[in-house]
């Protein structure tokens, strides 16, 4: 069975995805499950699992909503105030959702680049450590250390690199990107996802050759 891993639905009038305005113009419209069923048939994928495009618990429901009225749906990895003093008890409530994977907070957006080992957010990723959920790590190459640090204090997490980590394909420069990884191939946890690396090249000379690194 083919499972795509990585998928985005968003309805622009739930107006909370912050990074839609300037975004490119392909991306302002709705993408909803009639859009993506066609597709999916096309090319053979059985399954699909949507996360979060909005830092918000409302998104989260909003895609288990979809979830559990969509069987190609495998799945949700959404979004919760991870720093909340109730976390605990608001994803416990959350696993008991069939199709409630995981957590991805948007990493590369938040300022803070070491704010995945704050004490609290460790406290949080112990919570999804313990109930065998996942986390999804939406991060550049500068935050690569901290992502170690984070899986070396909170043993077990079973996690995602999403993109890759977003190599900068386009300068060419892979050195630190590339030391990043190798540091965290010791963690046998993690996984990593090879979806949007186009965006990270020049979409106008992209080949499987500059993807080929």
């Amino acid at each position: 069975m083919l499972v795509d891993a990585h998928h985005h639905l968003w309805n622009r009038a739930r107006g909370d995805y912050p990074w839609m305005p300037g975004a490119p113009e392909i991306l302002q419209r709705d993408y909803l499950v009639c859009d993506l069923a066609p597709l999916l048939s096309r090319f053979g994928i059985r399954r699909t699992v949507l996360v979060q495009a909005a830092p918000t618990q409302a998104e989260t429901d909003f895609l288990l909503d979809i979830a559990e009225k969509t069987d190609f749906v495998a799945g949700v990895v959404g979004w919760l105030d991870m720093e909340d003093a109730q976390f605990a008890s608001t994803l416990s409530r959350y696993a008991e959702r069939p199709k409630f994977l995981g957590l991805r907070p948007m990493l590369q957006d938040i300022a803070d680049d070491a704010w995945i080992v704050r004490p609290r957010v460790l406290k949080a990723l112990e919570e999804l450590a313990k109930q065998n959920l996942t986390f999804d790590f939406l991060v550049l190459a500068r935050h690569l250390p901290h992502v170690a640090e984070a899986l070396r204090l909170v043993p077990g997490l079973r996690a995602v690199i999403d993109h890759l980590a977003k190599p900068p394909i386009a300068s060419g420069d892979l050195g630190y990107w590339n030391d990043g990884l190798a540091r965290l191939a010791e963690f046998d946890t993690l996984f990593c996802k090879l979806s949007g690396l186009i965006t990270e090249a020049d979409a106008t000379a992209w080949s499987v050759e500059r993807g080929r690194p």
